[in-house]
Formats: C-alpha cells, structure tokens, sequence
C-alpha cells in the first residue's frame, strides 16, 4: 500500500489562513527545528495553541503538560515530560515523516560543544588553547 501524493505550495499568509481555519484539502506538511527544551515543544500540541497545525486536542495531555512546565521537582517533571512525549507518539495524530541524523566535524583547532537538538551555533566556538 503506497500513498499517492499532489505537492502544492501555499504562500505563506494563505498557509497561516488554512491553518486558523483548520480548512486544508487534504493533508499537509510543516515542521519545525527542535528545540533543547521538550516542554517548549510540547506546548504547540496543546488544545487552542496557534501553532498546533494539527489540531490535536487532548485534555489529559493539556494537563499534563502545563502540570510539567510548573513543576520545580527535577525527577516528577522529567516523568511527566516523558508521559506527554509517549502520548503524542502513540496517538499519532500526523504521519511521522523522518528525522535526520545529525552530521558534524569539528575541527582540533577550536573548542566547541554540539548541542543535543541539531542546532549549530558556530558563534559559541573559540579558538582552542595550547
């Protein structure tokens, strides 16, 4: 079973139309760079949040998550954290396209730590000390 595809290109004020009006044909794609911070992530798949481009709605995650963002204890956060990102990869509620592998050198020139999130911010390396 193949699926059968027809690419079309919004512009992008017409992108953000169909997105507040939940009034695309068909389905569509949109993706974001990860942040280091999964409770920043988490949010855009609450109920109402502009940027939930797939409309999920799920009162239990909403709680679990805002419980999460307001919960100082390390080990209770981290767990809650984790339920909410089984939740939205279980519920599936988009096709799981891919996630590339991050590729990097570096050089023994300069001191530089990679981030966990694939993010490359090359202004934070400095010449590396003798």
């Amino acid at each position: 079973m193949g699926i059968r595809t027809h690419l079309h290109a919004d512009e992008w004020s017409d992108f953000k139309n169909h997105l507040a009006h939940q009034s695309f044909n068909g389905i569509f794609y949109a993706g974001w760079a990860a942040l280091i911070n999964p409770a920043v992530e988490l949010v855009i798949f609450t109920c109402n949040q502009e940027d939930n481009a797939s409309g999920y709605c799920d009162p239990k995650y909403d709680d679990l998550v805002h419980a999460a963002n307001t919960n100082f204890d390390p080990v209770g956060r981290k767990a809650q954290i984790e339920t909410a990102e089984a939740m939205v990869w279980d519920d599936a509620y988009w096709i799981f396209l891919w996630r590339d592998p991050e590729y990097a050198g570096i050089s023994n020139r300069i001191s530089y730590t990679l981030r966990g999130d694939d993010y490359v911010e090359i202004y934070t390396a400095r010449p590396r000390q003798p």
